[in-house]
């Protein structure tokens, strides 16, 4: 038995292409070593993944994980199947979507749904999602609901939160009367009200969310969100 029940290696998919055969040599080693976890890092800056099934042209914009000039995402079924592989293994496989930072390369793909509508001026140029909309939560819902369909056996839903490099959002007109309608103090409070956003929407699929050390975290949900260092 492990020495901790939740003992975990990350594979991070989204920096370079790992080819989900290389994938299935690492869930063997967990399964050889007593790791019960693989966690799949599927986007960051440099890459976004994951294929979701109304938006074929996902990947656009990925760095290193291209045909020539085509998009490069995984395939669904290949995804289901290596679940499944993973699972036969006692392996759970844990999803990450990066949110709001290290986020891109999804935000390149989406500019109006996750970074600046045409309405505020268009383009993905805020260096993170605008977690000061919230029209980016059902198009995040969404994602989120197609990724937990396909790892289904994970209990866990990994919504990162590091690293966010928030001043270019903060100095947007729109921010400062988000911020006041919802009687926020500044960006702490914002993520703050993001966490907790995501936090509905993984709850709801049934799993239980985690984030990265470092964002600040309501204390009313500290028995909510997993905080991994």
């Amino acid at each position: 038995w492990p020495h901790a029940d939740y003992v975990a290696v990350m594979v991070d998919c989204a920096r370079q292409e790992i080819p989900l055969y290389v994938v299935k040599k690492i869930i063997e080693s967990c399964r050889y070593n007593k790791v019960r976890y693989c966690h799949l890092h599927l986007s960051d800056d440099h890459g976004y993944t994951f294929p979701l099934k109304d938006r074929p042209n996902m990947g656009r914009h990925n760095r290193g994980h291209c045909e020539g000039d085509a998009p490069k995402v995984y395939d669904l079924q290949q995804l289901k199947d290596l679940v499944a592989f993973a699972d036969a293994r006692g392996v759970t496989l844990v999803p990450e979507l990066e949110t709001p930072g290290h986020s891109d390369a999804i935000r390149l793909d989406l500019p109006d749904e996750l970074d600046r509508p045409k309405e505020m001026g268009g383009g993905a140029r805020l260096g993170m999602m605008n977690i000061a909309d919230d029209k980016i939560y059902p198009v995040l819902d969404g994602i989120v609901g197609e990724i937990c369909d396909v790892f289904k056996s994970s209990p866990y839903f990994h919504i990162g939160c590091d690293e966010v490099n928030s001043g270019t959002l903060m100095g947007q007109p729109w921010t400062g009367p988000f911020l006041k309608k919802n009687k926020l103090n500044g960006y702490g409070d914002l993520i703050k009200r993001h966490i907790s956003k995501m936090n509905g929407i993984v709850r709801k699929r049934g799993k239980m969310t985690i984030i990265w050390s470092g964002a600040p975290l309501d204390p009313a949900m500290k028995d909510e969100v997993i905080v991994m260092t």
